[in-house]
């Protein structure tokens, strides 16, 4: 009896591995996904936060303001990108995103410097919380160290979100990665599930043509997605406190773009796909990098050069942008204009290839 147990599970062991040999999709996710995770992860993860974009208005420029700015450059946490005039000119700087702090060396450096107490002013950007916290400590290693006679005292300054709540820097990465992750999935389940059942068929051989099909759908999920997006926001303003300082119809409009783009990779997928199971199967290599290349958790600036490319590749990448830009920041549509467009070519072409394939398929 035991014997005969044994060898029915054998069986049945063998019969799973044949059948997972001959899935070409399912092998790649069970062996391949894992490598990737981990390479990616060790890879793009140091742990440190470095080359922090920074802006330097020195308003002295004379002999020890520039040698403090040399001693600056060596440091890996701080890469000085841009220079300005003001402190003004500087704060829009940030406020566009092309910088997450900024240095001010006021006029008198010089003379306090030689008298034996001079002072440096750090501005950072409080919507990047991680970034913020390690700029200030950076400047004043290098004031430690420029000098062991003179004391190079530094005051911070923070923007757009003073206290450094987490919150304000995760809440618009969270709404942009749930409306990829879900609403994505759910369209890729429903049309692979109708193509399982073979309801599909019984679809298109009415007056509804698969134009008709897909755009029925698209609006069932994208009115999902919204619905998802206002909700997670009323749960980070009213549970946490998150202020909206941007135009609210600003954030719907691009939701609304990006929900598209999302909505076509699901319709892509599922075109490829004779079941739920591959139609999930082929998501998640696209959907689980995303999260830790994207800037959801980790700053973009402090990743390898070789990595940073492929973030900047992501729909995601330019969601959460244009989302703490305007949420936290208040920005207009002067900072998102060049988020706005790379999503909406990426939503026109995505949505056409899928059809495409859609229809070639059927």
């Amino acid at each position: 009896m035991v014997k005969l147990a044994v060898d029915r599970t054998f069986l049945i062991v063998k019969k799973e591995f044949l059948q997972l040999s001959r899935n070409r999709r399912v092998l790649f996710i069970a062996l391949a996904m894992p490598i990737m995770m981990m390479t990616l992860i060790g890879l793009g993860f140091t742990g440190e936060v470095k080359n922090i974009s920074a802006i330097v208005v020195n308003e002295d420029g004379r002999g020890f303001s520039t040698i403090f700015l040399d001693a600056l450059r060596q440091t890996d946490t701080i890469k000085i990108k841009y220079y300005a005039n003001d402190l003004d000119e500087a704060e829009n700087l940030i406020k566009n995103g092309q910088a997450k702090a900024a240095i001010l060396i006021p006029k008198t450096f010089d003379e306090n410097f030689r008298r034996g107490q001079a002072y440096v002013y750090v501005v950072v950007d409080g919507s990047d919380p991680m970034s913020a916290s390690k700029v200030l400590p950076s400047v004043q290693a290098v004031a430690q160290t420029f000098s062991p006679r003179i004391v190079v005292r530094t005051s911070n300054i923070v923007l757009f979100n003073p206290t450094l709540r987490y919150i304000e820097f995760m809440a618009p990465a969270v709404v942009g990665f749930v409306l990829q992750m879900f609403p994505i999935m759910q369209i890729a389940m429903s049309i692979a599930g109708e193509r399982e059942r073979g309801t599909i068929e019984q679809l298109i051989v009415t007056p509804i043509s698969s134009l008709d099909l897909l755009l029925g759908k698209m609006i069932v999920y994208m009115g999902i997605g919204l619905t998802n997006a206002f909700f997670m926001m009323a749960v980070a303003v009213y549970a946490f406190k998150l202020t909206i300082r941007g135009n609210v119809f600003l954030i719907a409009l691009f939701i609304f773009i990006f929900l598209a783009a999302s909505l076509s990779l699901g319709i892509l997928s599922s075109a490829v796909s004779k079941t739920q199971l591959q139609a999930i199967q082929t998501l998640l290599p696209f959907i689980i990098p995303t999260a830790f290349l994207s800037g959801t958790f980790y700053p973009i600036e402090s990743m390898p050069n070789f990595i940073q490319p492929i973030s900047y590749c992501l729909p995601l990448t330019y969601m959460i942008h244009a989302m703490r830009s305007v949420m936290v920041k208040g920005g207009g549509f002067e900072i998102i204009a060049t988020d706005l467009l790379a999503l909406s070519i990426y939503a026109v072409a995505i949505n056409t290839l899928a059809v495409a394939v859609f229809r070639k398929k059927l």
